[in-house]
């Protein structure tokens, strides 16, 4: 009709995480199209053009695919997934679209590229080496001095993340990754944190500091969560502060950000910070103490438009806890009405259910359920914690018959396992 806007298109690389794929489904104004896996394809067929590759971070084959997909008129490219960043960005400056360019997208998702803007910004950071192989390893450590933390450059998740000893042997998996490594000196930490903002014309226009129950050192933490912390937290400013400079410094102009900090002996450390939403239940919970939706925000700021949140404190402190996932066949799994009987508990969603076939690589979110919860102080978070944990049971056996294509690596662990929270 003569005088009507044509609907804006906009290219979403995604694997499972779907938020942003719904809401622009649900936009008349908004033509989506998707790039992802094909284990996921279905997912997103009957409300948008589709290509697949095997991997999102496959530059030239996501390339390819979008010039399958886009033809004329391309007016945003976005990456829900962390690794497909990088091809978000290439496909952004191949096709002249405006947003984040691609070497600014290498600072967000290189850590060793991020750390080496936020050492040249002044800002605390822990003391870092990046190597080309594990054979540089010991003479980083010897530097930096042992333990440390050794972790690809390019990875999310907690992947691959481990801590090591003088004498204890790296795993296999770090020595067949194809990005570099880098390798920090390990700190005590006395509590660990993120701050999850929203950027619009180069400013920083909200940021929400949470605290995790626990270090996120290993993908094998045990109901691992976050609680947004009180205004009343010295922390809370501290780590808004650390964000801002840090977006700066990496030259964020638009978009949606994950920081994760942490304290030790009395100061604030940046560690890592990422452009998209979080994973778990941060979303959701950030969206329950302040109103304001990260992934509607990630959508806004894509398309160039002002995200305009109003945050509006809802009170209390707001949070999620995961329910620890393992592979195999499940056998038996903690009904979801007793969990969500637990006090302060407000939703609780179980994505594993007895008979299921399991077959996923582990990272800090891969879990069997996820329950958000509303509670006064911080304290009665931890309660809420150990209550979930004392009802939780998941019992499985091995899978006889595995997925020929799982769309992620399997764990290998015990054959049989009982989580409890014994």
């Amino acid at each position: 009709m003569r005088g009507e806007r044509e609907p804006r298109r906009f290219l979403l690389l995604t694997s499972d995480r779907a938020e942003p794929f719904d809401l622009l489904a649900g936009d008349p104004g908004a033509e989506p199209l998707v790039i992802t896996k094909a284990a996921h394809a279905g997912r997103y067929r009957e409300a948008a053009a589709v290509e697949t590759v095997a991997d999102l971070a496959d530059v030239t084959a996501v390339r390819d695919a979008a010039a399958r997909l886009v033809g004329d008129g391309l007016h945003a490219v976005a990456a829900a997934n962390e690794r497909a960043q990088l091809s978000a960005a290439f496909v952004r400056s191949y096709h002249g679209v405006r947003g984040m360019p691609f070497d600014t997208a290498v600072a967000f998702t290189r850590k060793d590229v991020m750390k080496r803007a936020i050492v040249a910004a002044g800002l605390p950071h822990v003391p870092f080496r990046a190597i080309g192989g594990l054979d540089r390893l010991p003479e980083a450590a010897k530097e930096l001095g042992w333990p440390v933390v050794v972790k690809p450059a390019v990875g999310a998740g907690a992947r691959d993340v481990v801590r090591l000893e003088e004498d204890t042997p790296p795993p296999e998996s770090l020595a067949r990754l194809p990005a570099p490594l880098v390798v920090e000196r390990y700190a005590e930490i006395d509590r660990e944190l993120h701050c999850d903002g929203v950027v619009h014309d180069g400013k920083v226009v909200f940021a929400s500091v949470s605290q995790y129950f626990q270090r996120v050192l290993s993908v094998g933490n045990r109901f691992l969560g976050s609680f947004t912390l009180p205004e009343a937290d010295p922390a809370a400013a501290l780590t808004r502060s650390l964000h801002e400079a840090a977006v700066a410094a990496l030259g964020m102009r638009a978009g949606v950000t994950h920081m994760e900090a942490f304290e030790t002996g009395g100061e604030l450390l940046f560690s890592e910070i990422a452009c998209r939403p979080g994973g778990g239940g941060v979303v959701q919970a950030i969206r329950d103490r302040h109103g304001v939706d990260l992934w509607r925000a990630f959508v806004s700021t894509a398309l160039g438009d002002d995200p305009a949140p109003r945050p509006a404190d809802g009170g209390g402190v707001t949070g999620w806890i995961g329910l620890p996932g393992r592979n195999g066949v499940v056998r038996e799994i903690s009904d979801a009405a007793a969990l969500a009987a637990v006090p302060g508990v407000t939703h609780l969603t179980m994505h594993h259910r007895p008979g299921q076939r399991v077959a996923a690589r582990h990272s800090s979110v891969f879990y069997a359920g996820l329950a958000l919860f509303r509670v006064d102080t911080p304290r009665e978070a931890y309660g809420v914690q150990r209550e979930l944990a004392r009802r939780y049971v998941l019992e499985t056996e091995p899978d006889t018959e595995p997925d020929t294509e799982p769309d992620t690596e399997p764990d290998t662990g015990p054959e049989t396992e009982r989580e409890t929270g014994a």
